[in-house]
């Protein structure tokens, strides 16, 4: 019962923490684009907006390719921690099983012995 309990707290601190990462994550982006408001008017009267534009523009690639290569890296983690519990589950059957045997073995010894 207390895995049990335990299970449900791990998963509303995980529901917990999603809502606080969507949050932190849209605080970010409203700074972010204050920041970029800020930089575009610096740079207007600077450098001009066709060069901040184009860097921009590749920013926003860069971003894109990262994020989608982040998205795959995630979901093969994911893939293969679920392969190594899923491993660790057969070595763990494994050795009660090899326990298991080596008992029935040594129980028939004595009663042949007997």
């Amino acid at each position: 019962v207390s895995l049990f309990t335990a299970l449900q707290d791990v998963r509303q601190d995980v529901r917990e923490f999603g809502q606080f990462k969507a949050d932190f994550e849209a605080t970010v982006k409203l700074l972010n684009d204050k920041c970029m408001a800020v930089i575009t008017n610096c740079v207007e009267q600077q450098r001009g907006a066709g060069h901040m534009a184009r860097v921009f523009e590749t920013r926003e690639l860069h971003k894109a390719e990262y994020l989608a290569k982040k998205a795959a890296y995630d979901e093969k983690r994911y893939k293969l921690e679920l392969e190594k519990q899923q491993l660790r589950k057969n070595e763990i059957d494994c050795n009660t099983a090899v326990a298991r045997w080596t008992l029935r073995q040594e129980q028939l010894k004595e009663s042949i012995k007997q």
